[in-house]
């Protein structure tokens, strides 16, 4: 999520000083506005950056703008359709990163992502998206396909306890479940039909520390030293584990 807050609220800005609807003056404006906002315990906040022209923001800081900051001290700024526009997007970026998220939520910020794009371009112009743009659509289908992943997960759930909601994700059962030494998800599945045709990066060296990582898990949930072998000296009676991996895009 944060490469999807970091590119799409840097490029609005560009976009937004471009048609002058941000400005060195209303930037101060936006600052004072931002200074009064008092923010949920825990959070940080944002001072000095909107005033200096949004410089040196890390990913953390350009979410907080998206999500807590932006429709308010925006609210004066942009033109009415140009904020509902961009309110479209901060809501799906609010329903997205909930600690948990259920499949009606899940449709609904695909929905307001799909809705942005589409209007972005009658706004701004089909030329003003750049690729990383389209990131919106992926995320989103992405996310909307992310129910097979852990049907297995909800399907075990319902079954240990029966009056708990099952399409409901939650972070902490889930790892309280895969924590559990009566349970394990070991084998494999095929994937959903929805990834296919599947687009591969050039395969890579995974770092030490990261196959080191694979094989100890391996061999931890299989419950033997033996079975798998590392990739510089596997033996022929052993399962190869590779460290060679691709990407999808």
């Amino acid at each position: 999520m944060h490469n999807l807050y970091l590119g799409t609220a840097k490029r609005m800005i560009q976009i937004w000083r471009k048609c002058n609807y941000i400005n060195e003056k209303n930037q101060l404006t936006m600052q004072e506005l931002a200074n009064g906002i008092v923010v949920p315990c825990g959070y940080a906040r944002i001072t000095k950056k909107i005033a200096d022209g949004f410089s040196f923001m890390k990913a953390d800081k350009w979410k907080l703008w998206c999500v807590i900051y932006s429709p308010f001290v925006l609210k004066h700024v942009l033109p009415a359709k140009n904020l509902e526009n961009w309110i479209l997007f901060v809501d799906a970026c609010r329903l997205l990163t909930k600690p948990s998220i259920i499949d009606k939520e899940i449709d609904e910020a695909h929905s307001k992502l799909q809705l942005f794009c589409t209007r972005f371009q009658t706004l701004y112009g089909k030329s003003a998206m750049t690729p990383n743009m389209h990131l919106h659509l992926h995320l989103g289908e992405c996310v909307h396909d992310f129910g097979p992943i852990y049907a297995f997960y909800q399907d075990q759930l319902a079954a240990l306890h029966p009056s708990s909601t099952a399409s409901i994700f939650s972070l902490s059962d889930f790892v309280e479940y895969s924590l559990n030494p009566r349970h394990s998800a070991l084998g494999c599945e095929p994937l959903p039909p929805s990834v296919f045709p599947i687009k591969l990066d050039q395969r890579i060296t995974m770092c030490k520390g990261h196959y080191e990582c694979l094989l100890e898990f391996y061999r931890h949930a299989y419950g033997s030293h033996d079975l798998f072998g590392h990739y510089s000296n596997c033996k022929s009676n052993q399962i190869f584990v590779n460290n060679r991996i691709e990407k999808m895009k």
